[in-house]
């Protein structure tokens, strides 16, 4: 018995790192010491530099015009052969171009079977086999079963995202006072790499399941955008490009919804805004660079007020304590 015992811890694995440079953290390094005088330069340095870069970033996100969002779900509920004509304001002036947003409130897209649910080779057009749609799952086809194989009974697109496509009809935006119709375009809303990448028109010939308002124009760029899932529940979408300026005052929308909101609590809501160098409007980014240096700057003087008129010896060992 010894000696099997001994055979076992003679052949045992040695779980100790070899005696490397990079297993044992030999490798040179630059290890600095933190002076005060280092230390006040940076906290001054980021102080000076953050607080005017935040106070650029301000202003150029106040130059930027948005309005909205504005609620519609309440005024134009899901009704079968219904439309609305939703009435908002703009309050100022906007310059071209102009996005026109939809938002959604307490949509879960980041869903992880939620997200799953689709077949990038159904999409891109590429031939596939029936295996390669149990990605779709549990959105395969129109009788339920995941295990169909008739593939006139086999939606297209297949998968949870596409089936549950945002489909309120959002036309004819217009001046209340005269009804002349603003022309938008969808052409440039979707991520060039999408359309060109990701996203293909399926043979005429494939048969399966349509969607409505989609059939199989998969190069729909409204469709395209939907399909890149949001990272939040609250998040908002580019449905149309104005490309003319457009006057205060009151519009008109017509609206046809499809798309219940009721039984998940959501909410739909539509938005206006132009943009510039920094995107969209968002002033919170040139707050926090703000913050940041207005703290910095107040460490910095503090630290140099301390340095100036109690200076410390570097490595002065009667700070020092041992014992009692």
């Amino acid at each position: 018995m010894t000696g099997c015992f001994g055979f076992f811890k003679k052949n045992k694995k040695d779980k100790k790192p070899t005696s490397s440079a990079f297993k044992q953290q030999r490798l040179p390094a630059w290890k600095p010491i933190l002076t005060p005088v280092p230390v006040i330069f940076i906290c001054l340095l980021i102080g000076v530099l953050f607080i005017p870069m935040g106070i650029v970033l301000l202003v150029f996100s106040d130059d930027i015009v948005q309005v909205g969002p504005f609620r519609y779900d309440e005024d134009c509920p899901v009704v079968d052969n219904f439309t609305c004509n939703f009435q908002f304001t703009i309050d100022q002036d906007m310059q071209a171009p102009i996005y026109f947003y939809y938002k959604l409130e307490n949509y879960y897209q980041n869903y992880r079977l939620y997200v799953r649910s689709r077949s990038d080779l159904q999409l891109r057009g590429d031939d596939y086999s029936r295996d390669a749609l149990d990605e779709c799952s549990p959105r395969i086809s129109s009788t339920g079963d995941d295990d169909e194989k008739d593939e006139s009974k086999l939606f297209l697109p297949c998968g949870l995202i596409a089936g549950s496509y945002f489909n309120d009809s959002l036309e004819n935006l217009r001046y209340k006072d005269d009804d002349k119709i603003i022309d938008w375009t969808e052409e440039g809303i979707a991520w060039s790499t999408d359309i060109d990448n990701k996203f293909e028109n399926p043979p005429e010939s494939q048969p399966g399941v349509k969607i409505p308002y989609i059939d199989t124009d998969f190069k729909n760029e409204t469709f395209i955008v939907w399909m890149r899932a949001a990272a939040f529940p609250t998040f908002r979408k580019l449905r149309r490009i104005i490309n003319q300026d457009l006057k205060a005052g009151e519009y008109l929308i017509t609206i046809d919804s499809r798309f219940p909101v009721d039984e998940f609590d959501g909410r739909k809501s539509i938005i206006l805004t132009t943009t510039n160098w920094i995107g969209g409007k968002n002033p919170i980014i040139g707050i926090l660079y703000i913050v940041v240096g207005a703290l910095s700057l107040v460490l910095g003087l503090l630290f140099l007020f301390k340095h100036t008129f109690s200076p410390r010896r570097l490595a002065d060992t009667t700070y020092l304590r041992f014992g009692n």
